[in-house]
């Protein structure tokens, strides 16, 4: 099930179970790395993570599978974005109430999807 959050504990305890790690972008968007996925960026430590997260007030979307790793960091409205992308690939319909792993303050409730199966990531933002 998708899940979207402005929460970095929920963020690095979701990164850290999948043996991941936070990463900055060569362009300073935030990502979340991977092994065997490029993060395109460097390995930073989760204090600055964190800082630069919350300065940004920034959004993660994550599928919270046991084994999924795919995720989008990035702006609220990339977090629509990508969201909406999901529910455009027409492989279900979305909910006629919110999620409840969505964050009200990020998205809408017509935006937030529940039982989906995101498509494969590299963990990065988009």
């Amino acid at each position: 099930m998708l899940r979207v959050t402005q929460g970095v504990s929920v963020l690095r305890r979701w990164t850290e179970e999948r043996q991941g790690w936070p990463c900055r972008r060569l362009d300073g968007r935030l990502a979340v790395g991977f092994a065997g996925q490029e993060c395109l960026g460097i390995e930073i430590g989760w204090d600055e993570f964190e800082a630069t997260f919350c300065a940004q007030g920034a959004a993660f979307v994550l599928d919270d599978a046991p084994d999924s790793r795919s995720c989008c960091v990035g702006p609220p409205e990339e977090a629509r974005r990508f969201l909406a992308d999901v529910q455009g690939r027409g492989s279900f319909a979305a909910p006629s109430s919110p999620a409840s792993g969505a964050d009200s303050a990020i998205l809408t409730p017509s935006e937030a999807l529940a039982g989906t199966s995101p498509r494969p990531s590299a963990g990065e933002a988009r």
